[in-house]
């Protein structure tokens, strides 16, 4: 058995005292989410998330009381939701376990591929009880000796990274505070400890760990990322498209624009959303897509994207136009809404975390159907204009 050191713990106890198949017939249309990645790869693919083990509703995630005074910590912070697994840098890393309270959330994945490394990421509020220095004495104490990083987060915050030979391998902490936040990395290998351990991390640990604290300033508006350029088709075809899709404040309060996605070559353009807000919300993700139609493009050719185990839906709303919906589970809900009007192909994806005793056409039924709707007639409204 994996042995597994997590001097967080500590810490935390301190805490809770506080391609697609192209056809001649059919226009270039982005994968689903079943299939490989739908966006621009920045930071993290966001629509790789997968269950890695069947995954229970919420596992180990309980929704806390939280009392009406207090500012509940945003789960959005971290990589992804509890039960799934994420891809980062090309290597799949599996969910392990989640932690939440109301002043931090915590969220530890595996990759069990060559040599097998754990981390685990920690964003929490700064309280009288949760503090840069606390988190980082009891590893110092332990003997963590301070490894020179690679990032200088010198103007952000205080900022430090500590490691130790352990006897499976090597241990680090990464730990960067600004004037509100926390955010905290453990990671972990089992590896021979003989060598240096500045060296092992600078040469193995390094780009995954540094992948994460950025998520995490990225997403905490504290660390915006640099933009990947495009080339002069994928700006025209932006000129052409990017009016009709929705911005966020259309979606709805709390709704954060992420992403534009624009591959070179291809005849759509995607924009990718967050719901962000401070409390234990059902939706967590969707897009919004505009595509050009084909010369020989037929509705019907979009059935080959209906995979084994989804469910066709039929809307109460009327569409002026042909749409084809359905939905599929893997743990979270997932929906995919075309519709094909005049010229253009408009399509939602939403995904959704399943509560008890929730259904893919349960859930359609009691809100999914209108937002989708919602979404694609301001989609053909903005067209109008």
């Amino acid at each position: 058995m994996k042995k597994r050191y997590l001097l967080f713990l500590v810490a935390l106890i301190i805490f809770s005292a506080c391609s697609p198949v192209e056809t001649e017939n059919t226009p270039t249309l982005p994968p689903l989410y079943n299939e490989k990645p739908l966006v621009t790869p920045t930071l993290l693919s966001l629509y790789t998330t997968r269950p890695t083990n069947t995954p229970k509703v919420f596992p180990t995630s309980t929704p806390l009381i939280i009392p009406p005074t207090s500012e509940p910590v945003p789960r959005w912070t971290i990589l992804s939701q509890p039960g799934y697994g994420v891809e980062l840098l090309g290597e799949t890393w599996d969910y392990v376990t989640d932690r939440w309270g109301d002043s931090f959330a915590c969220i530890k994945y595996e990759n069990e591929e060559g040599i097998y490394t754990w981390f685990e990421q920690c964003f929490a509020f700064i309280t009288p009880d949760t503090t840069f220095e606390g988190i980082l004495a009891p590893f110092i104490e332990n003997g963590y000796q301070e490894i020179i990083p690679q990032n200088d987060y010198s103007q952000t915050g205080k900022h430090i990274l500590v490691g130790k030979a352990e006897d499976y391998g090597y241990h680090y902490l990464e730990l960067l505070s600004t004037n509100d936040y926390l955010y905290l990395v453990e990671i972990g290998s089992e590896f021979d400890n003989s060598g240096s351990v500045q060296d092992f991390y600078l040469n193995n640990l390094y780009p995954i760990n540094n992948l994460v604290i950025e998520n995490m300033l990225h997403k905490s508006n504290i660390k915006n990322i640099e933009p990947t350029p495009i080339s002069p088709s994928q700006m025209a075809l932006q000129a052409n498209l990017e009016k009709y899709l929705l911005h966020d404040y259309e979606l709805g309060m709390g709704w954060v624009q992420i992403s534009d996605y624009i591959p070179e070559g291809e005849n759509y353009i995607c924009r990718n959303f967050e719901l962000r807000v401070n409390e234990d919300v059902t939706w967590v993700e969707s897009m919004n897509c505009i595509y050009e139609k084909s010369d020989n493009f037929e509705f019907s050719s979009l059935d080959q994207y209906i995979l084994d185990g989804d469910e066709i839906l039929e809307s109460s709303n009327v569409y002026d136009g042909d749409v084809l919906i359905y939905g599929y589970s893997t743990g979270h809900l997932f929906y995919n809404a075309w519709y094909y009007k005049g010229d253009l192909i408009y399509r939602v994806i939403l995904e959704t975390r399943a509560r008890v005793g929730a259904t893919v056409e349960g859930s359609f039924s009691e809100n999914v159907d209108d937002f989708l709707y919602r979404v694609l007639m301001v989609n053909v409204e903005k067209g109008n204009k």
